[in-house]
């Protein structure tokens, strides 16, 4: 009986953490349209991994990105796609930002992959919102 109690009270309090049972190298690092757009204003060092299919990236997408077309990342074979990132990182020991159609599910997938493939959680970002919410038109090297 006092090893039911106890469960349920383990139970209780993992479903009131939502964060209970998440290791850090689950969580990700974000950077805001504003911060990025001075990470580039100010020639911030970065390895930019754009993640959106062929036909977006050819609508808009940032100079210097890497393009992969990896999105969404779910399959072992998209997952691959990101090796050209991976290889700048271990070229230059640069931060790496994400670069997703909305900065969602994609991102998170193409985040966990680098990561687990070396790129350090500290190094790895993903672009708030992606493309689709990216305020600063101006800033893209191919733009609609």
């Amino acid at each position: 009986m006092k090893r039911l109690a106890l469960l349920a009270v383990v139970i209780l309090l993992a479903l009131g953490n939502p964060g209970a049972g998440r290791s850090d190298d689950q969580k990700f690092n974000h950077v805001s349209a504003s911060d990025f757009k001075e990470w580039l204003q100010n020639g911030r060092e970065l390895i930019l991994v754009d993640i959106q299919p062929a036909r977006k990236f050819s609508k808009h997408h940032f100079a210097g990105s890497i393009e992969t077309n990896a999105f969404p990342v779910k399959s072992k074979a998209e997952q691959e796609l990101l090796i050209p990132a991976l290889e700048a990182y271990q070229a230059s020991d640069h931060e790496v930002v994400v670069i997703c159609p909305a900065g969602g599910g994609g991102a998170e997938r193409a985040f966990t992959a680098l990561n687990k493939k070396g790129i350090p959680h500290s190094k790895l970002f993903i672009l708030t919102g992606g493309i689709k919410k990216w305020p600063y038109q101006e800033l893209f090297a191919v733009t609609p």
